[in-house]
């Protein structure tokens, strides 16, 4: 912590709690400093800060900074203290400020708005008839931090989070839950269901391919590419004529697009199909480059004229033609940003193209002239300008490579290097919960990790002393929570370096689709399926007898990938052949609606519609081939008769 002289803050008790409480947001709810989230960061903040003075002089006054020559705000009755032109802190939701993220909007009304949660504990804990103390509202909150809460809660998620709390706590029906609602109702957070996770964004159909950096003969780096639709060998092929600059390059989402860094430089686009090859004409300016998934936003890095990279960060937008410039500045928490970023070098824009993601080195200098530089990583947005820290810098420990996962903008994986190790462990998180998960362990090197397309895996370099670069991709599968490695890694492609991983987005044919089963002029009898496959379907039906039936849809069938794009084309149905009756029978396959499969097959039954009691067990000589005996048994339930034994 740094404390200005501004006024007498390392000597007022609560507000150095205040301070410390930051640190322990940021290791368990790791609440966004901007608009609600940032606003319960703050009154999370002024609550344990009252409550270590309360522990210390025996009562809390309900004023946060009571030692200063002006105190900042007053828990009990917010409206009593003004922050601008003699306007009162809110008490309740309907005083609620809306405010621009920006600084002089001060995040979103960070600190302003934060007095209703201030004013809910304050009523939880003194203030309502029956209120239950200190003691217990302070535990009902600290496990709604460190237990409920995530980086983009709101304040009815405070609510829900905190009679979650007290119930684990104290038992559902308790008198502390009960006042814990009547606490929030009192401000006017009332019942209300939480805030939904933002919701996923569809995979690119199509299977994985790879983006990598390879060194050639003669020592030098070239981009290569292994995408199996354009007949790529297992290792690859070159992609790019020019020699590239050791760094990820950067791919849109639809799998078609790329651009680079070459050796001298200078910025390079080039079709992953190889195609358009074409590099700008400034060589020397430009350190590192990013592309937004929807290919209308760029990021660069840039150097200056000594061939040093500055401290910011340039976006161009394709779409309005227009380009930004942002000076990257430390954020903390009350009080300015500081001049401590250096420069920034690997990026990666949110879908959504609202945020870069970037990794920056820090320099921080002390009074001994001792300085420290580490990597953290950072989230620029771009409508304002405003950074939020998604990592601080820790000494020892560096922290870069951030990639977003493919699927969501909620989950990312970097590297986090140990520099007494000499190791680098890859991460992912989930950016919401706070949740993260170690998945690999890189001897000596970086992982420079990168999701595949659906988030299934996240593939990243590890060392490998039988190629000729050092250096291979290996592929680790995860669980379906996107940040939990499951089952054993494999290697994904030798002697490459710096993926990326696409896919190229593929229009499936007009009615591509087929009904397999039954197959025309079939002899069909007992139970069986209707089955197939068809590509994008939300709704695959069987229409038999003038009835339309729903089939299960979207099992895997590796042969529709070239076709389709992806394998998830199957469907099926199971049916009774015998409910249709003896004779020939016409069904039709619908995908939304669409025919595109029909058969004409013929039911033959054994004179019921259900065969039910019969019983039998038969051998057969000589099947399926002379030497080859099996046994048969009728079942009931598929009335069908099943191979049960075999004997050559």
């Amino acid at each position: 912590m740094v404390f200005g002289d501004g006024d007498k803050f390392a000597g007022a008790l609560d507000v150095v709690g205040h301070e410390l409480t930051h640190g322990v947001i940021d290791h368990s709810a790791r609440l966004v400093y901007q608009n609600q989230p940032g606003a319960l960061n703050e009154a999370f903040a002024d609550i344990f800060g009252e409550m270590i003075e309360a522990r210390t002089t025996g009562r809390p006054d309900w004023i946060l900074g009571t030692g200063l020559a002006r105190p900042m705000r007053n828990m009990a009755n917010p409206a009593a203290f003004t922050f601008s032109a003699g306007r009162p802190y809110p008490t309740r939701m309907s005083e609620f400020i809306d405010l621009p993220v920006s600084e002089e909007g001060d995040w979103g009304g960070v600190h302003i708005n934060s007095s209703i949660i201030n004013r809910a504990y304050y009523l939880l804990a003194a203030g309502l008839e029956g209120a239950i103390g200190l003691r217990d509202a302070e535990r009902i909150f600290y496990r709604a931090l460190t237990v409920y809460l995530t980086r983009n809660s709101q304040f009815i998620d405070a609510r829900l989070a905190c009679i979650q709390a007290a119930e684990d706590i104290f038992g559902a029906g308790s008198a502390q839950a009960r006042k814990t609602a009547e606490a929030f109702t009192a401000v006017e957070i009332g019942a209300a269901p939480p805030t939904p996770d933002p919701p996923d964004i569809p995979s690119v159909r199509g299977p994985d391919s790879t983006l990598f950096v390879y060194r050639d003969q003669s020592g030098n780096f070239r981009l290569g590419r292994r995408e199996d639709a354009r007949g790529d060998e297992n290792h690859g092929s070159q992609l790019a004529n020019t020699v590239v600059a050791a760094a990820r390059p950067s791919v849109s989402r639809n799998g078609t697009f790329a651009v680079f860094v070459n050796a001298q430089n200078d910025v390079c686009l080039i079709g992953t199909d190889g195609s358009g090859e074409e590099c700008l004409g400034s060589p020397g300016w430009v350190y590192s480059v990013s592309m937004s998934p929807d290919s209308q936003l760029f990021g660069f890095v840039f150097r200056d004229a000594l061939g040093n990279r500055d401290n910011r960060i340039s976006v161009i937008n394709l779409a309005t033609d227009e380009s930004q410039t942002f000076t990257l500045k430390t954020p903390s928490y009350d009080g300015p940003a500081t001049d401590t970023i250096r420069y920034a070098d690997a990026m990666d824009f949110t879908n959504d193209g609202q945020w870069v993601i970037y990794d920056a080195l820090n320099a921080i200098n002390f009074a001994d002239g001792s300085q420290l530089r580490q990597w953290s990583l950072y989230a620029l947005h771009l409508n304002t300008g405003t950074s939020l820290a998604l990592t601080t810098p820790t000494p020892g420990f560096d922290v870069g490579f951030p990639a977003l996962s493919q699927t969501s903008d909620n989950f990312l994986t970097f590297d986090v290097f140990d520099e007494a190790r000499n190791q680098s462990t890859v991460v992912a998180a989930n950016l919401n919960t706070g949740d993260w998960k170690p998945i690999a362990t890189v001897a000596g090197d970086w992982g420079v990790p990168g999701y595949t397309g659906d988030d299934t895996a996240i593939v990243f370099s590890q060392r490998d002393p039988n190629v000729p670069l050092g250096v291979s991709l290996v592929r680790q599968p995860l669980a379906a929570d996107r940040i939990t490695p499951q089952g054993q890694p494999s290697w994904w492609l030798r002697n490459a370096d710096f993926s990326v991983i696409y896919r190229r987005q593929s229009t499936p044919s007009p009615g591509a689709g087929a009904l397999e089963n039954p197959s025309p002029n079939s002899f069909q009898s007992g139970v069986g399926l209707f089955s197939g496959w068809v590509c994008e379907a939300g709704r695959v039906e069987i229409e038999i007898v003038g009835t339309r039936l729903q089939a299960a849809y979207g099992t895997s069938r590796g042969d529709t990938a070239g076709v389709c794009g992806d394998s998830d084309n199957g469907f099926a149905l199971l049916f009774n052949w015998n409910l249709l009756g003896d004779g020939q029978h016409t069904v039709r396959a619908l995908a939304d609606g669409r025919e595109f499969g029909r058969a004409t097959f013929t039911v033959t039954t054994l004179g019921t519609e259900f065969l039910t009691g019969a019983r039998g067990s038969y051998w057969l000589s000589d099947f399926p081939q002379a030497g080859q005996n099996v046994r048969i048994v009728w079942q009931q339930a598929s009335q069908n008769f099943v191979m049960t034994d075999y004997r050559p």
